[in-house]
């Protein structure tokens, strides 16, 4: 009776550590993919900012003839 309950303990104890690896790997792929997707925001920020640089710069050179 006593080893039956251990070994029932230890089944479910297995069935948890296993469920709670899967999601320990679950949230490793998602904080992977969160540091990706931050990577990319932080990419397309600096090239809008890049780019409104350019618009600035073409706007000015553009009106620099009318201004003299």
């Amino acid at each position: 009776m006593l080893v039956e309950q251990k070994e029932e303990d230890l089944g479910e104890i297995k069935l948890r550590f296993s469920d709670e690896a899967a999601l320990v790997k679950r949230i490793q792929e998602h904080l992977s993919l969160f540091v990706v997707l931050f990577a990319e925001i932080e990419s397309l920020r600096k090239r809008v900012k890049d780019k409104e640089k350019e618009v600035e710069d073409v706007r000015r050179s553009s009106l620099a003839p009318f201004r003299n």
